[in-house]
């Protein structure tokens, strides 16, 4: 979302596919209305298939 430091677009996500728009929690920032917040961070490494 342009203009946003805490909203991305996850491509490929979701059952379907699709994409959606995520944000995460920063401290002294209010979440948008409307797009679900990260409640978990997972960190991968090594190589997705």
């Amino acid at each position: 979302m342009p203009g946003s430091q805490t909203v991305y677009y996850l491509e490929n996500v979701g059952q379907a596919g699709e994409g959606e728009f995520v944000q995460f929690p920063v401290i002294g920032a209010s979440p948008t209305a409307g797009i679900p917040v990260v409640e978990q961070i997972w960190k991968v490494l090594g190589t997705l298939f």
